[in-house]
């Protein structure tokens, strides 16, 4: 059996590597198709998932980090996809291919779109998240949307993912119970953290990211939020990650110096897959804007204070993560307090991925037509 995979972007490697090697545990030969959106070589865990590299590429030069460069990579990428796809599977000569995309970024709705004109049956990993407005976060529910239109399985991270898609046509709904990021999760922290960066820690910390477009492109917001985390760093190190087009809004600002020359801030470059999540797990508390970071911070425990005004994701909200709003006063409320929303890791006994492959491989599951939904309710 032969399942194609379309990757775009490094988060979307780590949360379907573990559905990868599981596959490949069955004795799949799994066909990675790379849209460039990211430069996925250069990942930490990109060895362990594909130890023999990614031979199919739509374009293998990842855009720079500004808003033009993408929209011309999207275009082209776009435009050279359902070719490039078709071409594959007839080298392999699968006849009806099952592509599988991860998530709602462009390489998602490209990956999905492109393959569905190929022939092939798309295979959505983390369907079903919903922010309830096509514009916030943009692009990313508006590739949910799209793709939901075009997959015939759908793999939902638990109960209320699944219902968000109970009016579509989507032939298998499958609850997974969990995101397959806590296999990511697990394989990242059975290895250990660099010592270049262990050495850089504090002995406590708290970790701040913000890296999405929305934020970046709000100067306001980043004048408010780079002043709370000084004042919160005043109490608590901070050590903050800072990617490229963080760096360039922080600069742009004139907040770049105040963030890199704070002795009580300790800013570090992206770092690989393995040493961020050691990172959360070491942290106090989490201040970020990322989706993912959301998910770890709930599985993991942490309080984690989300700077965005939707989350599509359900994971800890209520509990130990507080959704800002972007509101002040509560961004405020939880710093002057952040330890009492911290709560005990969540003791995970099932593995999502392994859920995925069997799903796929069973010809029980994989002809299910008579009833279009599955439901997977007890640990494989």
């Amino acid at each position: 059996m032969t399942v194609f995979v379309c990757i775009g972007t490094i988060a979307e490697l780590i949360k379907l590597g573990p559905v990868i090697i599981a596959l490949r545990d069955y004795g799949v030969r799994v066909v990675g198709v790379a849209t460039g959106q990211n430069d996925l070589t250069q990942s930490d865990i990109f060895p362990l998932v594909f130890p023999s590299g990614i031979a199919d590429w739509v374009r293998q030069r990842p855009p720079r980090p500004t808003t033009g460069a993408f929209g011309f990579w999207a275009v082209a990428c776009a435009l050279c996809a359902p070719v490039a796809l078709w071409r594959i599977f007839r080298r392999y000569r699968v006849r009806r291919p099952r592509l599988i995309v991860h998530g709602d970024t462009m390489s998602t709705l490209i990956g999905a779109v492109a393959g569905w004109l190929a022939g092939a049956e798309i295979v959505h990993v983390e369907a079903g998240l919903r922010s309830f407005n096509l514009l916030r976060p943009f692009p990313e529910e508006f590739c949910r949307v799209g793709v939901s239109k075009l997959a015939t399985w759908a793999f939902c991270p638990g109960e209320w993912a699944m219902n968000n898609l109970r009016a579509t046509r989507i032939r298998h709904i499958i609850d997974t119970q969990e995101n397959t990021l806590v296999d990511a999760m697990q394989m990242a922290l059975a290895m250990p953290i660099s010592v270049e960066l262990k050495a850089r820690l504090p002995k406590q910390y708290f970790l701040f990211v913000c890296h999405r477009q929305e934020n970046l492109f709000d100067a306001k917001f980043l004048r408010l939020i780079v002043e709370r985390i000084e004042a919160a760093a005043d109490h608590l190190p901070c050590v903050t990650i800072l990617h490229q087009p963080a760096l360039a809004a922080f600069k742009r600002e004139a907040l770049l110096d105040r963030l890199q020359n704070n002795p009580r801030i300790v800013p570090l470059p992206r770092q690989g897959y393995i040493d961020f999540t050691h990172l959360l797990q070491g942290a106090e508390y989490i201040v970020t804007d990322g989706g993912s970071n959301q998910e770890e911070s709930c599985y993991l425990g942490k309080a984690c204070l989300v700077l965005r005004k939707e989350t599509e994701r359900q994971e800890g909200v209520g509990e130990n993560v507080v959704l800002s709003m972007k509101d002040p006063v509560t961004i405020d409320a939880f710093l002057k307090e952040p330890m009492r929303y911290n709560r005990q890791p969540i003791a995970v006994g099932i593995s999502p991925s392994q859920r995925i492959a069997s799903a796929l491989i069973e010809p029980a599951q994989a002809e299910a037509g008579s009833g279009r939904e599955t439901h997977l309710s007890e640990p494989l």
